[in-house]
């Protein structure tokens, strides 16, 4: 006799009767959907977020960084305006920054100073009380009520602290000496250096520009001629 079923085949008249012919499936076919690499549990959810985060940084630095500088490389050597916009910035942020620096210095032999005293009213910080609980501001830039409810908005019950000034004992306000050397000098040899290496730059690949566009328009011009 012979059983029969939909799944595995049964024979026994066979040496290896009462024996499984079985054949293992994939999931696909049992049709499941495997779950996706960082979905199993947090840890593997913080690796895919990790890995994606990974790739899309390298993503980002070989689009916007690695390719335009090899894009550069091959034009610095062929390309007759990029040369010339690339030596008048190096030229041009040189000689900026050359005179940046003896405008820093000359700002620093002819600085005049003065020192200067005045008075100011002594300031401490205090407690004026408290926000009432059944108040609440949307105002985000009170930097000192730290209290915040589930919709971000600051709550009620805030301690408030301010700058008051301290007074005498007869109620007149208490004040202190500050002394302060104001001096004439507008930058430093680092402020001058920097904004004219910035500037000489820029009119240096500027002058480039405009003689790699010169000659490609004498160059087009002895072609026609």
């Amino acid at each position: 006799m012979e059983i029969r079923s939909t799944g595995n085949d049964y024979n026994t008249k066979s040496p290896g009767a009462g024996k499984v012919d079985f054949k293992p499936q994939e999931p696909e076919e049992l049709g499941y959907q495997p779950l996706p690499d960082d979905s199993y549990d947090s840890g593997d959810k913080k690796k895919g977020f990790f890995k994606r985060t990974a790739d899309g940084i390298r993503k980002f630095i070989n689009k916007n960084i690695i390719g335009p500088a090899d894009r550069y490389k091959d034009n610095l050597k062929s390309d007759f305006g990029t040369q010339a916009m690339t030596a008048g910035g190096v030229v041009g942020g040189a000689v900026g920054a050359m005179i940046g620096h003896s405008a820093a210095g000359m700002e620093e032999a002819h600085m005049q100073s003065d020192t200067l005293t005045w008075q100011e009213p002594t300031m401490q910080r205090e407690h004026l009380g408290n926000i009432p609980r059944d108040y609440y501001s949307w105002s985000r830039w009170d930097f000192r009520s730290h209290d915040y409810d589930s919709n971000g908005a600051l709550s009620g019950g805030s301690r408030v602290y301010r700058n008051a000034p301290v007074y005498n004992s007869d109620g007149s306000a208490r004040v202190h000496d500050v002394t302060e050397t104001i001096d004439s000098k507008r930058f430093g040899k680092f402020a001058g250096t920097s904004m004219g290496l910035a500037l000489g730059t820029v009119a240096g690949v500027m002058g480039g520009f405009a003689v790699a566009m010169i000659r490609k328009i004498i160059t087009s011009e002895s072609a026609k001629g």
